[in-house]
């Protein structure tokens, strides 16, 4: 809804707001040559302030409309709420990524602010300290007259050269990233529509009652909604979804291979057949387009023995479609060379010939007659006798059947934008990767075509927290929950919701004497000031008696604080990648029925 003053009946009528953006020139020049980067630009909802232009200039879309203040009577913003966006746009401007970029020539970064008017703060730079430097200047107060910010914003991006003329700067990707609490009125927002259509608008809603709604109506895809705090989320998208601008192709590669001395080429083993052979020097000189990924394969037979490179040099060189050369080494590779053992021949060993012994001839000797004896008479006896078993049998324990033990287990997954990333060294996603191990855990748990006494929930959790099924003992159901929580990706990590849920879930069981546990696995961190909420989250389950296992997906997830939301250290777990997480689930599930 509108805040007070937008329009209201018996209210003044606002005047025409800013008309479109301008229209492309006919005068444009063509520019310098691009780089393959992006333009940021900042637009922060502040009180005015003095910026790089102090008062607006002919033409400038900074005046107060008709109406003036009743055009909107919702104020700014308090200074915490200010305090809190100034700390979100540093801590960007302080990642690693930007500021390399930067360096680069590949981003330049500019900062803005809205309220009864728009001012320009800083335009777009490449000099970083200087914006991180006027974010200071923000200040809380005003209105919320985002048109004119975003009006600002739209002359920020029209760079224009010396002689006023339009330049056209399309191999670069517009962001704009609008911080605000998103109370303005609607019909201003409809006069920022046309902006979206050529900048990507990123939203980070501030403050607890900030109009989400409208915020998300004006991101141009529903991912790019955020919340101050959603650092991780924000440079995901940054690295993996933003930066999709022009694509460059390979035209030409030619690569280069001159074997070592001692390593012989097999005649006919190489691939592709394409190849000039020089003597020991291998050339592939591959014409367009050049596929990619490329594999070249050929076999050797080593010489002699030893550890030895395979190649004395190698190399490639290419051109691409923006007419850039390159050119880098491949790195050296070695080889342990064995020689062949010689099989032993078997020689015969000779044997003494035995010496004959000499062979005695018996003397006969006289044959005692046998003296006749009486035949004993049967009669009864008495004889003791004792029964043992032996050996004793060895006791034979009775294996634990997971699926057959009384356990309710909560599986409760990061489903942030960040988990759409490939985990290291595969290109599997996090999220699929997760859901993955989770289908592992349940096929022991709940195996196909018996009864079983487990039972399992799977939770979700980004910038909220839900069951995506409560407890259940039908694996199809499971198993369909869990493919379904790729449709639940959304901006921010809040660890303490995903608890809070598991622990709900876990509550409504019936069945008193279940042994239950919570699997926790993330890849991000939740912001610092809302971290206790997550230890505190995470000591009523293990007070209730509940395992809390915590796994940490990748280098980006918070280990410190995942080790104190896991029960201890035994149930702290980092998994690198893919495979790790899949052997960490499944040890998980054949551990926690049968302790």
């Amino acid at each position: 809804d509108d805040p007070p003053g937008c329009g209201t009946p018996g209210g003044s009528e606002p005047g025409p707001g800013p008309g479109p953006g301008p229209g492309p020139d006919p005068t444009a020049v063509p520019p310098d040559p691009p780089l393959a980067a992006g333009l940021f630009g900042w637009l922060a909802q502040d009180a005015p302030g003095a910026g790089d232009q102090p008062g607006p200039g002919p033409g400038d879309p900074t005046a107060t409309p008709k109406g003036g203040v009743g055009a909107n009577d919702e104020p700014a913003g308090s200074e915490d709420l200010i305090r809190g966006v100034q700390q979100q746009i540093r801590e960007i401007l302080d990642r690693q990524e930007i500021t390399r970029d930067v360096q680069r020539g590949k981003l330049r970064v500019g900062l803005a602010q809205f309220n009864d008017r728009g001012s320009k703060l800083v335009d777009l730079t490449d000099d970083i300290q200087r914006v991180r430097t006027r974010v200071g200047s923000l200040k809380g107060g005003g209105h919320s007259r985002i048109d004119l910010g975003m009006r600002i914003v739209q002359t920020m991006f029209s760079q224009r050269d010396r002689n006023g003329r339009i330049v056209n700067d399309n191999s670069r990707v517009k962001i704009l990233v609008i911080l605000s609490d998103g109370l303005y009125c609607r019909r201003d927002l409809r006069l920022t529509g046309q902006a979206a259509s050529e900048i990507k608008v990123v939203t980070m809603a501030a403050g607890r009652g900030a109009d989400t709604r409208k915020l998300r109506q004006l991101t141009s895809e529903a991912q790019y909604a955020l919340k101050l705090g959603d650092t991780m989320e924000f440079m995901h998208l940054y690295n993996a979804v933003l930066p999709i601008g022009r694509q460059v192709t390979l035209t030409a590669l030619t690569v280069r291979d001159e074997l070592a001395g001692n390593m012989a080429l097999v005649p006919g083993s190489v691939q592709p057949p394409t190849v000039t052979i020089t003597g020991q020097l291998l050339e592939w000189a591959l014409p367009p387009p050049v596929r990619s990924p490329l594999t070249l394969t050929y076999q050797i037979q080593p010489q002699e023995a030893g550890l030895w490179p395979i190649s004395a040099a190698a190399s490639a060189s290419w051109t691409d479609s923006e007419g850039m050369n390159g050119s880098a080494p491949f790195p050296n590779v070695e080889i342990d060379v064995i020689a062949p053992t010689p099989t032993p021949t078997n020689t015969s060993t000779p044997t003494d010939t035995p010496t004959p012994t000499p062979t005695f001839t018996p003397t006969p000797t006289d044959t005692p007659t046998a003296t006749p004896t009486a035949t004993p008479t049967p009669a009864p006896g008495y004889l003791p006798i004792t029964y043992r078993l032996w050996p004793e049998p060895t006791p034979t324990a009775t294996p634990c059947v997971p699926a057959d033990q009384v356990v309710d287990i909560a599986v409760v997954i990061d489903t942030s934008n960040s988990m759409s990333d490939p985990t290291p060294g595969s290109a599997v996603r996090k999220i699929d990767a997760a859901i993955g191990a989770a289908k592992g855990l349940v096929n022991l748990l709940l195996p196909a075509g018996r009864l079983t006494q487990a039972q399992v929930t799977v939770i979700w959790f980004n910038g909220q927290s839900n069951a995506a099924i409560p407890l259940s003992g039908d694996r199809a159901a499971v198993l369909a929950a869990l493919d379904s929580l790729p449709a639940t990706q959304a901006g921010g990590t809040r660890i303490d919701l995903g608890l809070q849920k598991g622990r709900e879930m876990l509550g409504a069981t019936t069945r008193l004497t279940a042994r239950q546990s919570l699997i926790l696995v993330t890849d991000g961190e939740q912001e610092a000031s809302q971290q206790p909420l997550v230890i505190a989250a995470a000591d009523a389950i293990k007070a209730a008696r509940t395992e809390l296992f915590a796994i940490a997906l990748g280098a980006d997830a918070d280990q410190v604080l995942l080790r104190q939301v896991a029960t201890d250290a035994a149930h702290f777990v980092y998994a690198p990648g893919a495979e790790d997480l899949q052997a960490i689930y499944t040890e998980i599930g054949a551990v926690i029925p049968c302790r």
